[in-house]
This record gives C-alpha cells, sequence and structure tokens, in this order.
C-alpha cells in the first residue's frame, strides 16, 4: 500500500507551500500535472496558480492530508 501522495504546491507572498492542486498517490501523475501547468497551464489551471511561485510537487504522508478526510 502506497502511504504517500503527491500535491503540486507554490509560495505566495505571505505563504510557503500552499496547496494548489493533489495528485493522488501516483508521482508520474503529479509529473505530468507539474509539467502541464508549467508549460500549457488550462484556464482552471492559471487560477489555482495565481499569485504563486516557485511552483513544485510536495510528496506528504498519507496521514499527513487533511483534504482527504471523510473521502473513504
Amino acid at each position: 500500500m502506497n502511504d504517500t501522495e503527491y500535491n503540486i504546491v507554490g509560495d505566495t507572498k505571505d505563504y510557503k507551500g500552499c496547496l494548489i492542486l493533489t495528485c493522488g498517490t501516483s508521482e508520474e501523475r503529479a509529473k505530468e500535472t507539474l509539467n502541464r501547468l508549467l508549460t500549457s497551464p488550462t484556464e482552471g489551471d492559471r487560477m489555482a496558480m495565481k499569485g504563486h511561485t516557485n511552483i513544485r510537487i510536495e510528496k506528504v504522508d498519507k496521514r499527513n492530508c487533511w483534504w482527504n478526510e471523510g473521502c473513504d
């Protein structure tokens, strides 16, 4: 069982590591998503990234994924 999830995060003027998108347990999917965001973002991607810099992939232990609570 995979105990790691991957997210796309970015920094703002006031905060570091802000959640932009969740990518589930696939590192490959996270890499593909990051590539899309940086090279050919959709309108929704641009809205999600607005005001963020240093956009990157972050690995997170599933136990710390508060956004999944109640989704079982």
